[in-house]
């Protein structure tokens, strides 16, 4: 019984510290190229959108992030409201996490599929990098977009109930940086192949 009980101690923590594969949303990705690899964050070339209903053809058309932001800014000065829609791709997100970084998690990549988010990388514990991938749907609570955690899993294994609220906790903490979220009033949010589209009311409350 003790040989049976070291086994599968073995057994789990092969698992743990093994590459997890890529998550679900890495097969509807709208950047193939860097879904077989999660190694390289912030490579994905711009995406096109599929079946967003927003009427600008693709995210070829969508303007820069730092474009939008600054139109979101102008918004919340208003002194009516205005109604606001901030278009982020996973090229954008994945660029932006390159840059500032993500805290504990390296090599963090992110990922947009229908309806879900994925996000994995590398943490490091006890002196060792272990791959964590964390699955969440974007909902509006309040005014304000929060991710509801689906899954997550260390390694190949899934991870403890107390670890899942402390990623959403964390999740939840990174939305609140978008552009204007401390005024902006969210209305809905909607997640597709490539990108996350949130529409929402800014100013007019001043």
């Amino acid at each position: 019984m003790v040989a049976l009980g070291v086994i599968a101690l073995l057994v789990m923590y092969g698992l743990a510290m093994s590459k997890p594969p890529l998550p679900p949303e890495a097969s509807h990705s709208a950047s193939p190229s860097t879904a077989a690899d999660p190694t390289s964050p912030g490579a994905a070339p711009a995406a096109t959108s599929q079946g967003s209903g927003s009427g600008t053809g693709g995210t070829g058309n969508v303007p820069p992030l730092e474009a939008q932001v600054r139109h979101v800014e102008r918004a919340l000065q208003s002194p009516t409201p205005v109604s606001v829609r901030v278009v982020v791709t996973e090229a954008e997100l994945n660029a932006l996490m390159a840059r500032e970084g993500t805290g504990d998690l390296k090599q963090a990549h992110a990922y947009f599929g229908d309806g879900s988010v994925a996000v994995n990388g590398q943490v490091n514990w006890q002196g060792r990098d272990i791959w964590v991938t964390v699955r969440a749907h974007p909902t509006v609570a309040g005014g304000k977009v929060q991710m509801d955690v689906d899954e997550v899993s260390v390694g190949r294994m899934p991870a403890p109930a107390g670890v899942r609220e402390d990623v959403a906790r964390r999740l939840s903490q990174g939305m609140s940086r978008l552009p204007g979220s401390d005024r902006l009033q969210v209305q809905g949010v909607t997640v597709t192949p490539g990108q996350m589209i949130i529409t929402g009311v800014a100013g007019g409350r001043n």
